[in-house]
């Protein structure tokens, strides 16, 4: 049966965040509601697959992915919307910095590659959570 191992490769973007960014904390396929305990927080969730084209002339023992995880990033802070979100953006920056300094994970995928993300905002109280999303797409090959 061909299968992509597709939570190894989340948690070897987890691994690779980690290993970068040591004073934040990263997880995987955390809910968001229960992942704000200590900022900087990294969490790493798979959002999509698709097959890409064309397939391969093997197509009946092989199939290529594209497959999409977000790695949200969310900083957290008393005080002033800017300065939390100077901390967001320094650790979005860090993020993508990790992820561009090995774009195959350790040999996990064949190639992998940033496409962007979206920004978040929230408060409760006087505290506000500043968030954004790395849009990491990595392609990969399931093989029977």
């Amino acid at each position: 049966m061909a299968r992509v191992d597709y939570a190894g490769i989340a948690d070897a973007i987890r691994a690779r965040v980690a290993a970068q960014i040591p004073q934040a904390v990263v997880t995987v396929e955390r809910d968001v509601l229960m992942g704000f305990e200590r900022t900087p927080w990294v969490n790493v969730r798979a959002v999509r697959r698709e097959t890409t084209a064309p397939q391969p002339i093997a197509a009946g023992t092989r199939t290529r992915f594209r497959v999409h995880y977000v790695c949200e990033c969310w900083e957290s802070g008393l005080g002033s919307a800017a300065d939390v979100a100077r901390r967001r953006d320094d650790l979005l920056g860090q993020v993508e910095v990790a992820l561009m300094g090995d774009r195959t994970l350790g040999g996990k995928v064949d190639f992998l590659f940033l496409e962007g993300g979206e920004f978040f905002t929230g408060q409760e109280g006087d505290h506000l959570f500043i968030g954004g999303e790395v849009v990491v797409a990595v392609e990969v090959e399931a093989t029977t």
